[in-house]
């Protein structure tokens, strides 16, 4: 979805995303159903919530930023383009406010999204919300509570 802005390269030199506080644990990525049929994970490292999975980040805090077990330092997400679908939709969230609205938001925390303007962000989204918000309408624990760490880039209800 924001391969034409963003490029793999530019992802493996940050990882900032694939890097957790405590304080951050809600932001941890949540795996579907199909997603976690793959291989290379195993019940050490994710735990079942609800109708998803989610990863279990052993030693998070709030001193130092903790990696998500699938990040490898030199190559990147050992998922590849099996991420689960908030990685691959990452610096976009899908989120809920406070009047039950869903919305597509952006993270502020990303250097190289943050190098283009609003309305090239706003039309990346406007192209791709039928997908995004068929995947908050089938898993509803997808949409994160609203955080002002994010940017609200779409809306619909």
């Amino acid at each position: 979805m924001l391969s034409k802005i963003l490029k793999a390269e530019d992802c493996k030199r940050c990882k900032k995303c694939c890097n957790f506080f405590l304080s951050e644990d809600w932001d941890i990525p949540l795996f579907t159903e199909s997603e976690m049929n793959l291989n290379i994970i195993n019940s050490n490292i994710v735990f079942y919530r609800s109708k998803l999975w989610k990863i279990r980040i052993l030693g998070l805090n709030n001193e130092k930023r903790t990696p998500c077990p699938f990040l490898d330092e030199s190559t990147g997400c050992i998922l590849k383009d099996n991420k689960p679908f908030e990685c691959k939709i990452w610096p976009f969230q899908i989120m809920k406010s406070n009047k039950s609205k869903s919305l597509i938001a952006l993270s502020k925390e990303c250097p190289i999204i943050n190098m283009y303007g609003k309305d090239e962000l706003i039309a990346i989204a406007q192209e791709n919300k039928d997908v995004l918000f068929k995947v908050a309408r089938e898993y509803p624990e997808i949409l994160k509570n609203f955080n002002n760490d994010y940017e609200v880039i779409l809306d619909f209800n």
